[in-house]
């Protein structure tokens, strides 16, 4: 997807796992190129539950991805990334 610089951009995603399992999980905006924007690290409370946040990339690109990485299973449910200003 396309990512512009300076554009705050928002997440949002269900997320379900074990609590136990899984401490946390790590949502990052990014490219073949490296990070887009700081990666935002949320702690997973167990059972389904709804996160978001927000990022502002530092540098353009037109190959951008939103990634979730957990330390175990988890699953995940409408996963959506937005400019703010939509």
């Amino acid at each position: 997807m396309s990512i512009s610089r300076t554009v705050r951009t928002r997440w949002r995603l269900g997320l379900t796992a074990s609590a136990l399992l899984v401490a946390a999980a790590t949502v990052a905006l990014q490219d073949a190129s490296g990070p887009l924007a700081t990666a935002r690290r949320v702690a997973v409370r167990g059972g389904w539950a709804r996160y978001r946040a927000a990022f502002t990339a530092t540098r353009t690109s037109t190959t951008g991805r939103l990634t979730v990485a957990s330390s175990g299973a988890a699953a995940l449910d409408m996963v959506s990334l937005f400019p703010r200003d939509t």
